[in-house]
């Protein structure tokens, strides 16, 4: 067996480790939700009203961004990762044909052990080239053009309560039934990725806008002086996502708000609110291509009366957002990927059994943490935050 592998030149497909490697990277994202609402509200009481409205959303987004040339160095200086993973599957590829042969030739000739033994290596063989074929793909350069609209509509109700110094709100948006439909010009490459299938041309993602359920009181006891106080809840887990993501949050969202506001004089008011905003993100459903994360907002606000009929507008306000920090021995679930990829491979050179044990065999390999540092080859950690800071402007018009 000795004399076979070293006249066959394979005594170097040990996949030495990648001791560092080089890339171009590139990723932009756009999305724009445009909501235009309808309705009527009318007065059944001096203290009751209700209200009625429906609301269109139109829906684009647009995802552009590249990976390429991807170079490995595995002690010999930085090499283009494709053609060396490439060159190495074909080598590996017909050393399993060599070893298979051999194994035949053994039990014809009686020699059950060296059967046994040929047997065996071919396998090996088989699983590193599905794993080298495997390498060989995913590095080839990915470009990703793919732009995505859709409309959806759903209804809206509202009722509205005043007894004394105080008026009570309430307001259901429906959920929001949104399929995206996806124009992209990407590379073949970056369609048989399955990390990017969300993106693929002609797809249709399913992105449902939650529903929503707002209520509202405000006391205008004290002269001058208006206090307020809410709360919004989002249908985040009964909202139809791409893959069924939205089963992957924890919980549906909730914001609590309160708010004053004072009339110094007839022509300015003046007015101040918080907001506290609580997610139900897990690690299996926050990405770095969305997320959010828990946050409370401050915000000022000040109002003049030009006349009667006109009012000018303007506010400010500030989130501070929390961190989300995520570590995990498989970073974004790379070793189902690389697993069906590999058990795709082998599948081809020694059918769908052999396939499948290889899957087993990589994702166990890549997601079993080393003894001495606790971490595996596919840990990775992740901290996410944001900042946003809001300037407004608007007009109030009485006809």
């Amino acid at each position: 067996m000795d004399a076979l592998s070293t006249q066959m030149g394979l005594g170097a497909l040990g996949l030495p480790a990648i001791q560092k490697y080089d890339v171009d990277m590139y990723l932009s994202g756009k999305q724009y939700y445009m909501g235009f609402t309808f309705g009527a509200a009318y007065k059944v009481t001096e203290k009751f009203s209700v209200y009625g409205g429906v609301r269109l959303l139109y829906g684009t987004s647009h995802y552009n961004g590249y990976v390429k040339n991807i170079q490995v160095d595995m002690g010999n200086g930085l090499v283009s990762a494709p053609q060396t993973f490439t060159s190495l599957y074909q080598q590996a590829s017909s050393a399993v044909e060599q070893y298979t042969a051999a194994a035949q030739q053994a039990q014809q000739a009686g020699n059950a052990t060296a059967a046994a033994q040929y047997a065996q290596l071919a396998k090996e063989y088989t699983i590193k080239a599905g794993m080298l074929g495997t390498l060989g793909t995913a590095t080839q350069d990915v470009t990703l053009d793919c732009k995505q609209t859709g409309i959806g509509i759903a209804p809206i109700i509202g009722l509205d309560y005043n007894f004394g110094d105080f008026n009570i709100g309430a307001k259901y948006e429906f959920r929001t039934k949104m399929t995206l439909k996806n124009k992209a010009t990407s590379s073949e490459s970056a369609n048989n990725l399955s990390a990017l299938a969300k993106y693929r041309d002609g797809a249709k993602v399913r992105e449902d806008s939650p529903a929503l359920l707002t209520l509202g009181v405000q006391y205008s006891g004290i002269n001058k002086l208006r206090l307020n106080a809410g709360l919004h809840y989002y249908f985040d887990k009964q909202s139809k996502q791409y893959n069924d993501m939205q089963e992957k949050l924890d919980k549906n969202t909730i914001e609590y708000l309160i708010g004053a506001e004072y009339d110094i004089n007839k022509r300015i008011d003046v007015g101040v609110g918080a907001q506290l905003t609580r997610y139900g993100m897990t690690d299996d459903y926050i990405s770095d291509v969305s997320f959010n994360v828990n946050s409370y907002s401050i915000g000022v606000g000040l109002g003049y009366r030009i006349n009667d009929k006109l009012k000018v507008n303007i506010g400010y306000f500030q989130t501070n957002y929390e961190n989300y920090n995520r570590e995990t021995q498989d970073y974004n679930n790379l070793s189902k990927t690389a697993g069906t990829m590999v058990g795709n491979f082998v599948t081809k050179l020694a059918g769908e059994a052999s396939g499948a044990q290889a899957a087993q065999i990589v994702q166990s390999a890549l997601t079993t943490p080393d003894a001495s540092t606790g971490k595996s080859l596919l840990y990775g950690a992740d901290s996410f935050t944001r900042t946003n800071r809001v300037f407004a402007v608007g007009i109030d018009i009485d006809f």
